[in-house]
């Protein structure tokens, strides 16, 4: 009874750490199946790569851009989706303009679901943001 307790107080200790790294996933999984708990999605930021970035015009509004991100999930496990950051600064480097926008507002209605990138694949995103205006001198994106 006591080793059983002892135990159950690794995992419980030990179950968010565990739970974020796909190595050891297997275990929160299993407990999962057995209790009825979802886990989250994992995240590697470091595994998501932006390529592919055009800044244009809005077609139906002047004062808003569209940004087309190509995101690249390198990692060999789905992952969720990002926060995306955009940051546009002046030609003193000063901040002009910052937006971060969550899964929920760049995503469809029908990904928002299940909002996950497959493992080894790109996807690609839109962002509707407010022009910067004529003193943006270049951007910066980064994902959080």
């Amino acid at each position: 009874m006591a080793l059983s307790l002892l135990g159950a107080q690794v995992v419980w200790y030990f179950f968010p750490s565990w739970s974020s790294d796909p190595e050891m996933r297997w275990l929160p999984v299993r407990i999962c199946e057995v209790v009825g708990c979802e886990l989250a999605p994992l995240k590697a930021l470091d595994q998501l790569l932006i390529t592919d970035v055009v800044l244009r015009g809005h077609p139906d509004t002047a004062s808003l851009r569209i940004v087309n991100v190509l995101l690249v999930n390198t990692a060999p496990f789905d992952q969720a989706f990002p926060e995306v950051e955009i940051a546009f600064r002046a030609p003193t480097g000063d901040l002009v303009a910052w937006k971060r926008v969550a899964p929920s507002e760049y995503l469809a209605r029908e990904s928002q679901a299940r909002p996950i990138i497959p493992a080894k694949t790109p996807v690609r995103i839109e962002l509707e943001i407010e022009d910067p205006g004529t003193q943006s001198y270049g951007y910066e994106i980064s994902l959080k």
